[in-house]
């Protein structure tokens, strides 16, 4: 009896362990990370982008505007030169409302026009990143870089890119 109870404690450790580790797999991480120690002081330059979009434009003036409420002053002539990138990975499931949806005559068909308005996407790995990294100009190694990600399916907005902005330079 005691060697069937040892038996079972010693496949039960692993087994235990292995499903520890897969619940860590599926849980989202933090959404947040960094290297190097947040900027505090000095002046910074904002790299070039070739024609960023409207979102892109907006992520980096916000990023600016956090950089000087920091403390750091922009120049041209500065030693630290800032990048900052803006991806969105869009959800990637959806359902059709067919319950709701429009209903085709008999012997009919409905187009796929119609069918795509009742299509209700489900917010499933949706995640809107925001990435710093300050570089220095002279040596090109990075002195800081960071990311923060957002997973609740909100659109890309002001506020947003403001909160994931200040997250990245929290340097958490």
């Amino acid at each position: 009896m005691f060697l069937r109870q040892q038996t079972h404690a010693r496949f039960a450790a692993p087994l235990l362990a292995a499903l520890a580790l897969q619940g860590c797999a599926i849980i989202p991480h933090a959404g947040q990370s960094s290297t190097g120690a947040a900027p505090v002081s000095g002046n910074f330059r904002l790299a070039a982008t070739d024609q960023p979009t409207e979102d892109e434009a907006m992520a980096r003036k916000e990023v600016v505007r956090l950089l000087k409420n920091r403390g750091l002053t922009e120049s041209d002539q500065a030693e630290r030169e800032v990048e900052v990138t803006l991806s969105r990975r869009p959800t990637t499931l959806a359902i059709a409302a067919s319950a709701d949806g429009p209903k085709p005559e008999e012997g009919g068909t409905i187009d796929a026009k119609t069918r795509v308005q009742h299509i209700l996407p489900l917010c499933k790995d949706a995640v809107i990143r925001l990435s710093v990294a300050m570089i220095d100009v002279a040596t090109g190694s990075v002195l800081y870089r960071a990311q923060a990600e957002d997973r609740t399916c909100r659109k890309v907005s002001r506020g947003l890119v403001q909160e994931l902005g200040a997250r990245a330079l929290s340097g958490g």
